[in-house]
């Protein structure tokens, strides 16, 4: 598979040389998808300051009340909070990785 540079130049000389240019099929899109979601528990807090354990609490909670996804067990895409719940997830794993738990 040629690189797009080198297609590109390819269709220049083409032209140049005033040549007819072939269409080019154009590979799909990439779709990342995930069947199910990962459960998600919270780490032993009982450490960290108050104010941290209040944060990490009421980014959890805010996860959990968005309740299961619509469909559990179907696609994802099909449920209608996924930018909801997409945010949600990315909130709190961005709260666990500030205070050094990347495993959860």
């Amino acid at each position: 598979m040629r690189s797009a540079f080198a297609r590109g130049l390819a269709v220049v000389a083409q032209l140049a040389a005033g040549g007819v240019v072939e269409a080019q099929a154009v590979p799909p899109p990439v779709v990342f998808t995930q069947s199910v979601l990962a459960p998600c528990e919270l780490p032993d807090l009982g450490r960290m300051h108050p104010a941290v354990q209040e944060q990490l609490g009421a980014a959890y909670r805010a996860l959990v009340a968005l309740g299961p996804p619509v469909g559990a067990g179907a696609d994802p895409a099909a449920d209608p909070r996924r930018r909801d719940r997409a945010d949600a997830y990315g909130a709190l794993g961005t709260l666990l990785l500030a205070g050094d738990y990347p495993d959860a």
